[in-house]
């Protein structure tokens, strides 16, 4: 890590990324490819059939195996709409303007809306079934395996619509809430920078490359990127507004429709949490909001300032960048990995080998980074926009967690493959622990170990406190939303407040800053997800103290939650680690861990 990465050039970095994409063609060959329209054919016909058997019939199943075979049935169809819905998608991921791209996500959503209204009647009538017999078909062998999404599915019955009207909302969201996203998505990825650099050139650049500047050397240069960045997002907040109100305007209507009493009760529901547990949560999460004030005091002293700015944030604290290209991201992932265990590293070393990561930076392609999984039978795909500094190692540390995880989940059926939003961010989190702790052992110097640890330490808040300011921002809005239409100065309001509980007078908050709701896509595609981020690093800061403590027997435990999927709740799987989510001791321990290690690094900088 130490030498040979301090030389390498942006360029250079660039350069190394500059072939690793990835390669579709398992799925299909191009967006022109015959077989998406025979797939899609298949998957209509296969919704049909099951609909012409099954529907209205379902109180009539008496037998386990019939019932379990009907399931079965049932997640035959998901699997083909998952199959043409990823390619879609990771098709337009690559170049958000290309218009065969856009078109073929937009034919994608509509015929899977399709699929997905003929198929509304399964969940609907499993819903209608009288509890004994509920029982006694879940306490059969045969339906071992969907027992728990049974119950799933049936969490949802005081709230669900009839079949008609839960029809009429399917096709509402394509034509109208997914458009949103979509058009939020296109239109943000079009936006281009012009960067006035150290050495007076001035270079054009996506919104990816242009926030990796927070990370520069530079003042002057972290300064102008953030003034240019808010700048844009400023000049369009009339329309980025517009987008939000929809979006949250629409969730409360339908919140209200269906019955439920606050604005994530459905993201909570779906993720078999308890309100309870969310508040408890958020609440230890605020309180704790000293510790990100006390370190960027820490900081600013570090950076011989008297306060931070809040562009200055992400300042590196080293005299010099270190940079690292493809190849030395790859090896120092890989080689933790292997320490850590031999499936970790095998199943990430496939990602490397067979194309199936997309890493280059692309004028239109998505910004950040995700790992896409669809079926079990299907390995997932990771994209990456790679720039070579520390934190894009661990966003590769991060997505390849996401993959293992998909990858040792695949045993399970469509219905228990997928873990639930919190679950999700388990293996990626402790992949990056992994990494940074293997680093951290391999350090000698004292200027690198401090550099390491203010990064872990920013991106546990980044990870943490900020994901909860985002949630805390999210249920400010869509409870004044309820009364109101909602301007840009009430959402920059709502904002500036939630920053400075976070921040408190640890920096100066800039006024830029009030428009950076905007910019938060998870807020627009997938309300409420955040939270599942912070639940997700106090989880696994616990579970790393587990590991350090018990070694190679913490290993099988944790493994099987892994390869769990949804199998059952998130909170008996969380039992085989030892975990219980409901007492707030539990949250807090992952904030003393934290304040643990601005106690190092305060006594490295004596």
């Amino acid at each position: 890590m130490k030498a040979k990465s301090q030389n390498v050039s942006d360029k250079a970095v660039e350069q190394s990324v500059k072939n690793i994409t990835w390669d579709l063609s398992e799925l299909y060959k191009s967006v022109d490819d015959k077989k998406i329209k025979t797939d899609i054919a298949a998957g209509i016909k296969a919704a049909e059939e099951f609909q012409k058997k099954y529907s209205g019939k379902m109180n009539k199943i008496t037998k386990p195996a019939d019932f379990a075979k009907m399931f079965a049935e049932y997640e035959r169809c998901l699997e083909i709409v998952n199959k043409f819905m990823q390619f879609a998608f990771l098709n337009l991921s690559l170049d958000t303007s290309c218009a065969k791209a856009k078109s073929l996500l937009s034919a994608a959503e509509e015929k899977c809306a399709e699929i997905e209204n003929k198929l509304l009647f399964f969940r609907l009538e499993l819903c209608e079934i009288a509890e004994p017999s509920i029982k006694k078909l879940k306490a059969s062998k045969e339906l071992a395996n969907y027992s728990h999404q049974i119950d799933v599915i049936r969490a949802f019955k005081p709230y669900q619509l009839s079949e008609k009207e839960e029809q009429i909302i399917n096709i509402k969201n394509l034509n109208a809430k997914n458009y949103v996203v979509q058009l939020y998505d296109e239109f943000t990825a079009s936006f281009r920078f012009k960067v006035k650099m150290p050495d007076g050139k001035v270079t054009e650049m996506n919104g990816s490359q242009l926030r990796n500047l927070r990370y520069h050397q530079s003042p002057e240069l972290r300064k102008q990127s953030a003034e240019l960045y808010f700048e844009k997002y400023r000049d369009n907040l009339l329309v980025l507004t517009g987008l939000y109100n929809m979006i949250v305007r629409d969730h409360a209507q339908e919140n209200k429709l269906r019955g439920y009493k606050r604005a994530d009760e459905p993201r909570n529901i779906s993720n078999e949490i308890d309100n309870k547990v969310i508040d408890a949560l958020v609440e230890v999460t605020t309180k704790n909001s000293g510790l990100v004030h006390r370190y960027y005091k820490l900081k600013a002293k570090m950076l011989k300032v008297k306060k931070l700015n809040l562009y200055d944030i992400y300042a590196p604290t080293a005299s010099q960048t270190q940079k690292f290209d493809w190849n030395e991201a790859r090896e120092i992932v890989l080689e933790s990995f292997k320490n850590f265990d031999p499936s970790f590293h095998k199943i990430a070393s496939d990602f490397f080998n067979n194309k199936w990561i997309d890493a280059r930076i692309g004028p239109n392609k998505k910004s950040g980074a995700y790992c896409s999984s669809s079926i079990p039978q299907l390995h997932p795909y990771v994209l990456m926009n790679y720039t070579g500094n520390l934190r894009e190692v661990m966003t590769l540390a991060h997505e390849l967690g996401h993959a293992i995880h998909a990858v040792l989940s695949s045993k399970n059926t469509i219905l228990n493959y997928h873990a639930i939003l919190p679950l999700c961010e388990t293996a990626s989190i402790f992949a990056e622990s992994v990494v940074t702790d293997d680093l951290l052992k391999k350090l000698k110097g004292k200027e690198e170990k401090i550099t390491l640890l203010t990064s872990k330490l920013e991106d546990y808040f980044a990870t943490s406190f900020r994901q909860n300011m985002f949630t805390r921002f999210e249920q400010e809005a869509h409870k004044q939303s309820a009364s109101r239409l909602l301007s840009p100065e009430d959402l920059n309001v709502i904002y500036e407040k939630e920053l400075k509980i976070m921040f408190g007078d640890s920096v100066n908050i800039n006024k830029d800053y009030s428009v950076e709701w905007s910019v938060i896509p998870h807020i627009f595609h997938t309300p409420f997800y955040c939270y599942s981020y912070n639940f997700a690093l106090l989880l696994v800061l616990a579970l790393y103290q587990s590991y350090c403590e018990k070694g190679a027997k913490f290993k099988p435990g944790f493994l099987k939650l892994l390869s769990s999927g949804s199998i059952t709740t998130p909170e008996d799987m969380l039992k085989y680690v030892g975990i219980h989510i409901r007492d707030k001791k539990f949250w807090q321990k992952g904030f003393d861990y934290i304040s643990s290690k601005i106690d190092e690094l305060e006594k490295l900088l004596k």
